[in-house]
């Protein structure tokens, strides 16, 4: 009786596939940089930093937004959910060769969830 009105605000599925799609991205762009970096860049650490964190909110914003466009509702939720889960992923990745601190963990997680949900909506509104 009360299943015609049942809403799915978090679709799981797209979810995973726009997280999938960010990590397959990243990893291109990774390889790409990685090859061109010796030969046309020379980039102190600090200067790498800043690429990657360009990167990784260019990556955000892609990653929300194709979640977004595969889903009816709830754009920026189910982006949000989407970049969080991909700055856990690569929380998880990266402190296996570097310890991170509580505060970069916050703000990176915090970071996934804003980019993401803007992203969302910019998906939906598009």
């Amino acid at each position: 009786m009360f299943d015609n009105n049942k809403e799915k605000f978090i679709n799981s599925f797209v979810i995973f596939k726009g997280v999938i799609l960010g990590l397959l991205i990243m990893l291109i762009l990774t390889v790409i940089f990685a090859l061109f970096s010796g030969i046309l860049f020379r980039l102190e650490e600090a200067q790498l930093s800043k690429v990657f964190l360009v990167k990784n909110i260019i990556l955000l914003l892609i990653i929300g937004f194709y979640v977004a466009k595969n889903v009816e509702r709830n754009g920026w939720l189910n982006g949000a959910v989407a970049g969080l889960i991909f700055m856990l992923v690569l929380i998880l990745l990266g402190s296996i060769s570097v310890p991170l601190s509580f505060t970069n963990v916050i703000f990176m997680a915090f970071l996934g969830l804003i980019l993401g949900s803007i992203g969302g909506i910019l998906g939906i509104n598009l």
